[in-house]
């Protein structure tokens, strides 16, 4: 498709690039104040270039179909100070005027004991949880466990605890939790070299109370309440993406092997 399909978004002089480093090299974004938005560009690593917006995207429409409160992502190309443009993604700031983000890496690093993490995801997730009571008075079942299910759903890989956390109101002294964001990592797109799909669901690794999305999706006791799990893919998710019809058909294996693993849990 062309590239001139999306709306094109500039990164103006003197804008800071907000740099974050994964294991398929960094992730360039950028905050436009003019109209409150986030880009974010495919990651590059060793000069290659991921389609992990395309990724973000479905992702997002996946979670608007399924009611879980997740960051609506739209594909935009970023053009840069130098005059390059690259493809990436446009999303709104989830944060409210009076609110900060403060990811999960954040609050236990100002913690004044160290957090002891367990071995049993189990184990780990009840930290989380009791983290959460105790620092916000939140009880963060319904949103962890959205989480983790959209993750096995996609199979996002890079759940780290800083892409997780609350939001917090400085004026109200109140707490939120956040849309989900930062869903990019999954279906396949980070692959170096595209793996069978029984293959890729057996190799691929979950965050971030465990590396098995499966003993991760065994954390949850029950659907949470107002999720929706789909009976089939909806074709809608791949509509004006700049994709091959062999790359939907292999997004559409992992999603259908997936829900059906799903239905079986929850039925």
């Amino acid at each position: 498709m062309n590239k001139m399909q999306w709306p094109e978004l500039e990164v103006k002089p003197g804008v800071p690039m907000i740099l974050s480093s994964t294991s398929k090299g960094d992730a360039m974004k950028w905050y436009l104040p003019e109209n409150n938005t986030f880009v974010k560009a495919n990651r590059m690593d060793h000069g290659r270039e991921y389609q992990d917006s395309i990724a973000e995207v479905i992702a997002s429409r996946l979670a608007a179909e399924m009611h879980i409160p997740a960051v609506p992502y739209r594909l935009c190309r970023i053009r840069l100070e130098e005059g390059r443009s690259i493809l990436g993604t446009a999303s709104p700031n989830f944060c409210a005027p009076e609110e900060t983000y403060i990811s999960f890496e954040t609050m236990v690093e100002s913690a004044a004991e160290p957090v002891k993490w367990g071995v049993a995801a189990r184990d780990n997730y009840q930290l989380v949880l009791d983290w959460f009571q105790k620092q916000t008075e939140l009880d963060a079942r319904a949103y962890l466990d959205t989480m983790l299910l959209l993750d096995f759903l996609i199979c996002n890989e890079d759940r780290h605890l800083n892409n997780f956390g609350v939001l917090k109101d400085s004026r109200k002294h109140t707490y939120r939790f956040p849309p989900l964001f930062d869903n990019g990592y999954a279906l396949g797109f980070m692959q170096a070299e595209q793996k069978p799909v029984e293959q890729y669901l057996y190799s691929c690794k979950a965050k971030p109370f465990s590396t098995s999305f499966s003993k991760q999706l065994h954390l949850i006791e029950r659907l949470p309440e107002g999720l929706v799990i789909p009976e089939s893919v909806s074709d809608t998710l791949f509509v004006g993406l700049p994709v091959s019809e062999q790359t939907i058909a292999y997004c559409r294996e992992i999603l259908l092997t997936r829900l059906t693993q799903l239905k079986e849990y929850f039925q």
